[in-house]
């Protein structure tokens, strides 16, 4: 007697499901057919054909397939996926589609056969969009996966069964792919309810995975140690600001680092005291003069972050021993104790002095003659006072200068590595560590090399130094700190040939990069406002006798050439927020906790743009440092070196050589710019050195 369930009735005539299972078992519906049901009842079969003739239907099932959803040629007479008589061969088919019809079971034509392959071939609407030939049933087999009900595709995860069915064409009509729908064997209202399911069993068997390996171990071992190692938002008192977000900080609103505008947005919003995150570090953004003299005098924020210039540099130069060499990135007693010798040494050289000035003389003077040997032809104005500004200083550190053809300082030149090329302020660079893995990475090891050439090249003039046949009565920095080291070799201590290299080249980079850069800016400025020009002129001709040069002795009979010195600085504004800062101990400032690890940076940009500090804010005017007698008046938002204690070493030097350039400069010549050069950088720590074509003419 037929059992129950053969004896059920579906409302499209489909035959009833049967007793086999599929393993996973698919959820069952009012329609769904299973393989084992067709291949287990012939009559059955027949009754299906015969209540759907309206329709021809092609069953297809996902079968013995790879993972790549390939059907393996190995496994042949696997690869079957219609029950019934295998002897028929119909020689117009090919193998492969011989192997997807039944003779006994399918009355598709060839014609209907050949359409639904080509068409399936040149779809990209559903399945693979590449079939190689007709042999290749690729798209046939991934679209078994996959479930259509009026032309949209679903997921269909345990499906085993899929129905390609098309309207009965003409012996010789044209099928298009828009009447070919793939169905599951199971009515439309169903369809949420199969979802559903297989997405449960797609989280019970992912949950399984997952708890059954070490793939759930290791995962959640690194979203703690993640949170672990991030901020965690703010402390308890600490500065306001936007949302700082566990392991990210607050890089869903800034992705690439902080930007100028976001920096601006923030110290309006949230006032002198800003903060956000980058990854597991807490930025400060100090703005207003008393909080910024407050903050970056205390001594718990003299230490220095991770950066790219200094601390990579280090870690290649030490073989990932250590970050901390140096001097501009260097903190802690390092820092404290080689800016005291360097500082000791270069003073009693004369730096700062204005017994040095003889040595600057001499190299302005071929500078000044170099540039009236070019005539009336139009200068790049890139370079044009690196070797002059080294020069001034490398008497001291090498006790040694370099001609205009000196080949190897020209390479280093030409490939230098402005300060303004690298963005501290990048989210790369607050990533954990970066900076000891820089070397392993292909974008920033390009950088890295291009600092190396820099480092070989000083390495190379040390030891050249050390050769030179008057090394015993140089007194040179180089020959001292050599000197220093031969005295404490039996003994640990800072001085050391890697501190050496790392002291010399941060002295090259900023002695050079901050001094050229400023005059640089001095030439464009006094390009566009000749009335500025023309009164510094006239002040000279007053001031220094006819036939000789500004001196240091002039200096202070000269205000407006000082005045439009300062104006020049606080225009161009190098550092707008400061070379950042770290702060090596917990510490209260400016009324606010501010826990150890935290950057500050400074404002610097608004102390030297702020309306209620200066008189011509957003114009290029001496007066904003002149009294109403037109003398000389100090501003304290003036920071043009930085403030605190790590005010830059070389803020003596760099006055009297701007003074002795400037004015020289400005007797001699006046300038005209003829093109502007856009160096396409925006970096919100360095401002790029302005490049452009300039022509000098020599005043009569």
């Amino acid at each position: 007697m037929p059992d129950k369930q053969d004896k059920e009735t579906h409302q499209h005539g489909h035959p009833p499901p049967s007793r086999k299972q599929v393993n996973p078992e698919p959820p069952k519906c009012s329609t769904f057919t299973t393989l084992e049901d067709r291949s287990s009842s012939n009559s059955r079969a027949s009754d299906y054909r015969s209540k759907s003739r309206e329709n021809y239907s092609l069953t297809l099932v996902k079968g013995c397939m790879r993972n790549t959803g390939i059907i393996s040629t190995k496994n042949r007479d696997k690869r079957h996926i219609l029950t019934g008589n295998r002897k028929r061969h119909n020689p117009n088919f090919t193998p492969e589609i011989q192997d997807l019809i039944n003779p006994d079971f399918s009355p598709f034509t060839y014609n209907q056969i050949k359409h639904i392959i080509g068409n399936l071939k040149h779809s990209s609407t559903c399945g693979p969009d590449n079939i190689s030939d007709i042999q290749d049933i690729q798209a046939l087999t991934n679209m078994s996966n996959y479930s259509c009900c009026t032309h949209n595709i679903i997921p269909n995860i345990w499906m085993h069964n899929t129905v390609i069915t098309i309207p009965e064409p003409n012996e010789d009509s044209t099928l298009p792919f828009s009447h070919l729908l793939i169905t599951p064997l199971c009515t439309p209202s169903k369809v949420t309810e199969r979802l559903l399911t297989n997405m449960a069993g797609l989280l019970g068997g992912l949950a399984e995975w997952l708890t059954s390996s070490w793939v759930l171990t290791s995962f959640l071992a690194i979203i703690l140690l993640l949170i672990y190692l991030s901020p965690g938002g703010r402390p308890k008192n600490f500065p306001p600001g936007p949302l700082i977000l566990p392991v990210i900080g607050s890089l869903h609103l800034i992705p690439m680092g902080p930007t100028r505008k976001f920096l601006q947005d923030i110290r309006k919003k949230y006032g002198n005291m800003a903060s956000f995150g980058m990854f597991n570090t807490r930025l400060v953004f100090v703005s207003g003069v008393s909080a910024v003299k407050e903050v970056f005098a205390h001594r718990a924020t003299t230490g220095r972050p991770e950066m790219m210039f200094s601390t990579a540099r280090n870690y290649t130069t030490t073989n990932g021993r250590t970050g901390n060499l140096g001097i501009s990135g260097a903190w802690g007693e390092l820092w404290q104790e080689q800016r005291r010798f360097l500082l000791r040494n270069l003073r009693g050289l004369g730096f700062g002095k204005t017994s040095y000035e003889p040595i600057m003389v001499q190299e302005i003077t071929e500078m000044l003659d170099h540039i009236t040997k070019q005539g009336d032809k139009p200068i790049l104005m890139k370079r044009l006072f690196h070797r002059s500004v080294i020069n001034v200083l490398w008497r001291m550190m090498m006790g040694k200068r370099y001609p205009y053809d000196h080949v190897k300082l020209n390479k280093i030149l030409q490939t230098f590595l402005q300060l303004a090329d690298l963005d501290l302020l990048s989210s790369v660079w607050f990533l954990p560590n970066i900076c000891k893995y820089v070397p392993y990475i292909p974008v920033l090891k390009n950088e890295l090399a291009r600092l190396n050439k820099t480092k070989a090249f000083l390495e190379e003039e040390i030891k050249e130094c050390i050769a030179s046949d008057d090394f015993d009565t140089n007194n040179s920095v180089v020959a001292t700190y050599v000197r220093e080291i031969e005295k404490r070799k039996n003994t640990t201590s800072y001085y050391t040939m890697e501190q050496l290299t790392s002291l010399v080249w941060d002295m090259f980079l900023a002695g050079m990069e901050t001094t050229s850069s400023t005059l640089n800016m001095a030439i464009k400025l006094l390009a566009e406002n000749p009335d500025v020009t023309k009164k510094m002129q006239d002040e000279l001709d007053a001031v220094v006798d006819k036939g000789k040069q500004p001196s240091f002795s002039d200096m202070e009979r000269l205000p407006y050439i000082q005045a439009t010195i300062h104006e020049i600085q606080r225009v161009f504004n190098l550092t707008p927020y400061s070379v950042p800062h770290y702060v090596t101990a917990d510490c209260m400032l400016s009324g606010y906790y501010i826990p150890k690890g935290t950057v500050l940076l400074a404002n610097l940009d608004e102390l030297m743009t702020d309306s209620t500090l200066w008189k011509y804010p957003n114009t290029f005017d001496p007066r904003n440092f002149l009294d109403e007698n037109g003398k000389l008046e100090k501003n304290e938002a003036f920071m043009p070196f930085g403030t605190g204690k790590r005010v830059c070493v070389g803020e003596s030097l760099a006055r009297l050589e701007l003074f002795l350039f400037v004015s020289r400069l400005a007797q001699r010549f006046t300038f005209q710019v003829i093109q502007d050069i856009d160096p396409g950088i925006n970096n919100p720590i360095f401002r790029s050195m302005p490049e452009f074509i300039a022509v000098f003419k020599e005043r009569l």
